[in-house]
């Protein structure tokens, strides 16, 4: 009994979590849209990070702390459960509803949808990675080479030669850096998403069809 009554506050807890990081997300994004950095990095910095470790807390298997879960433990994290849905304005019958629909929808929710195209996306940035770093190598090798060419040059022609054929080289490791910064920064951002769960989780109450339809009217908007 005492384990099915923390199962049950578990669901119901990380539901209305989940429905907190979904309002900041958007907001976020609201932020994003308008150019506001302080908005940005208030929500990013201050709020996402307080309620994600609330979610992976409520998420986490049951674990070797069950005793520790006592009546009264539960009465009081259901406190604090219930002065944040005050604060965000959530409605207990509106949670219980969602739960329902993420069981209902386990194995066929947005959630996994969106779960499976992270981990695909990681895999496309990773071969990319790989790439970027084979024609980093060359680059590499090709400025090494051309440099030890200048250096034992006597003619002044074929120095001036060398150094044109520099310019180019490091010119194209510059861009090529440029893209292995943003390739890195997408696959770091996907990878720290698909950790924290609640980045794909929060579609679990969707349909994959729905979602499908959500995302279809987003980019018809932009």
């Amino acid at each position: 009994m005492k384990l099915e009554k923390i199962k049950e506050f578990k669901k119901f807890a990380s539901e209305v979590i989940l429905k907190v990081l979904m309002k900041m997300d958007k907001d976020y994004q609201n932020y994003q849209k308008l150019d506001d950095y302080d908005g940005m990095q208030k929500i990013k910095l201050e709020f996402i990070p307080k309620y994600e470790a609330l979610y992976l807390e409520f998420t986490n298997d049951i674990s070797e702390n069950l005793d520790e879960l006592d009546d009264k433990k539960i009465e009081s994290l259901m406190g604090i459960v219930n002065d944040i849905m005050k604060v965000n304005n959530i409605n207990i019958d509106y949670i219980l509803d969602e739960v329902e629909k993420r069981e209902k929808l386990t194995g066929k929710s947005g959630a996994e949808a969106v779960e499976k195209l992270f981990k695909y996306q990681i895999k496309e940035l990773e071969s990319k990675m790989e790439k970027l770093l084979k024609q980093a190598d060359i680059i590499l090798d090709s400025e090494g080479k051309l440099e030890a060419e200048l250096r034992d040059a006597i003619q002044e022609d074929a120095q001036m030669e060398f150094l044109d054929q520099l310019v180019i080289v490091r010119s194209k490791w510059s861009a090529l850096e440029k893209k292995t910064i943003q390739c890195k920064s997408a696959l770091d951002g996907l990878k720290d998403s698909l950790l924290k769960k609640w980045t794909y989780d929060i579609y679990g109450t969707i349909s994959q069809e729905e979602l499908k339809k959500v995302f279809s009217s987003e980019m018809k908007n932009k």
